[in-house]
């Protein structure tokens, strides 16, 4: 997950070169922990992402609620 460790460290450096980031991992604090560090980069998924269901779900969400929705007018004139 993307709340401690390796995971947490990738998603750092991701959002600090300004990548948009899905940060999923099981503990929601952590996750809003982590966003606070770079709010406009991060968006965070509440899921174990050992669960194939769940994580399809949130990863869903975020291209066709969040992602699509900011960027889409950024594709193209």
């Amino acid at each position: 997950g993307a709340s401690s460790g390796m995971g947490k460290q990738v998603t750092m450096e991701l959002a600090a070169s300004g990548a948009k980031v899905l940060a999923i991992a099981r503990g929601k604090t952590a996750l809003e922990a982590l966003k606070a560090f770079f709010p406009e980069s991060i968006e965070i998924g509440i899921a174990d992402v050992c669960d194939a269901e769940a994580l399809s779900s949130v990863i869903t969400e975020f291209v066709t609620n969040i992602f699509y929705d900011k960027y889409t007018e950024s594709y193209g004139i």
